[in-house]
């Protein structure tokens, strides 16, 4: 039960960081706290204080015979496959315990005459289990689940003998339970060994696919949002549109001539100047892009601050401008407003986009007039 209660708390910490392979964790939960339940009632410690013997006894068994079921997904889930057989076995697993339980209820069949059905199937899994375990993996994965295959084999082992043994009445039903419990601490500790290691791999590779994830969507010399980034955004907008859309382009005036004159390492400080201040400014309204090598763009779905915004743009660049002459940075934005409903494509934001390209150019020229 403390077990099941660690990896309860596993699930939950997976599932705050988005952490993949939950179902793993919670098929393992479910069989060992079935393990667990069915020890306690097979014991029947809780006929001790005036317990009900005849629901003891019902529940013990109905427990047993749904314990292949969480061990059968786990199997299937470590495997990382979908086998018709297995999900027929599953429920047939299921099925074979309803239907007994109601025909003990029902006082058609005593439960002890139907356990050779649940023996049978767990004879079954363990032949499925050591062929496809040997037929579909290979040696590297084998090798990764080598101390899951000893505890499950273990367990099928044990059953099938504390079987073997009552069917040949060489075993009381009670003492069968202290058997199962020492082969479960046993494959608890296999599998947890297993999945510690399991765990570990599936967080280095979120770690990495949220390093290629930002690798792919993050400009880097700027900490922008990139051009890949912005074409998502695109189809974003187009998929689901808000009620009203604001493009604001930027472009630095003379970066050719800034490059030329003081040099690359220069031009490049004056594009991550600017990215910083459109980041400090607008950040916090909308959505930031380097979509181009002097080319910036905001996306915002309001265009009520636009006008103050861009003048603190400009008094901050200025502010933060080291360049021997003034730097200028041109900027254009356009909004558009969508009805609830309408129907918005690709092709109008982009003219959205180049309607706020054309504001830009207006401005570029009215500077250089200036």
């Amino acid at each position: 039960m403390i077990f099941t209660l660690f990896l309860l708390f596993a699930v939950l910490f997976m599932t705050i960081r988005k952490v993949s392979g939950i179902s793993i964790l919670v098929s393992l939960g479910s069989f060992i706290f079935l393990s667990g339940t069915w020890i306690l009632l097979d014991t029947k410690i809780t006929t001790i204080a005036g317990g009900n013997y005849a629901l003891t006894y019902f529940f013990s068994y109905l427990v047993f015979y749904l314990l292949p079921i969480p061990l059968l997904f786990f199997f299937q889930l470590i495997l990382k496959q979908r086998n018709r057989f297995m999900m027929c076995l599953i429920w047939v697993t299921a099925g074979n315990a309803i239907i007994w339980m109601l025909m003990h209820l029902l006082n058609i069949i005593s439960l002890q005459k139907t356990a050779i059905s649940v023996h049978a199937i767990i004879i079954v899994f363990l032949i499925f289990f050591l062929c496809e375990f040997f037929r579909r993996e290979g040696s590297h994965r084998r090798k990764r689940l080598l101390c899951t295959f000893f505890g499950i084999f273990l367990i099928l082992t044990v059953g099938i003998l504390s079987i073997a043994m009552y069917h040949a009445d060489l075993l009381k039903p009670t003492n069968s339970s202290v058997m199962f419990a020492w082969s479960i601490m046993i494959m608890i500790l296999c599998m947890a060994m297993d999945a510690v290691t399991m765990f570990h791999r599936l967080w280095k590779e979120q770690n990495h696919m949220k390093f290629y994830r930002q690798l792919a969507t993050e400009d880097s010399m700027t900490g922008l949002a990139n051009r890949n980034a912005y074409e998502f955004k695109i189809q974003s907008l187009a998929d689901n549109p808000p009620s009203e859309i604001s493009f604001i382009m930027f472009d630095i005036d003379q970066l050719k001539v800034i490059n030329d004159t003081y040099g690359h390492q220069t031009g490049d400080q004056v594009i991550s100047l600017t990215a910083g201040c459109i980041g400090e400014v607008f950040g916090k309204y909308g959505e930031c892009y380097r979509i181009g090598g002097d080319e910036f763009c905001v996306i915002l779905t309001s265009h009520e601050q636009i006008a103050d915004l861009l003048r603190q743009f400009d008094g901050l660049v200025e502010k933060r401008n080291r360049i021997p002459f003034p730097l200028r940075i041109s900027h254009g934005w356009e909004t558009r407003e969508y009805p609830d409903g309408s129907a918005v494509s690709v092709n109008d934001i982009i003219e959205l986009k180049t309607a706020s390209d054309k504001k830009l150019y207006l401005h570029k020229s009215a500077c250089r007039i200036s």
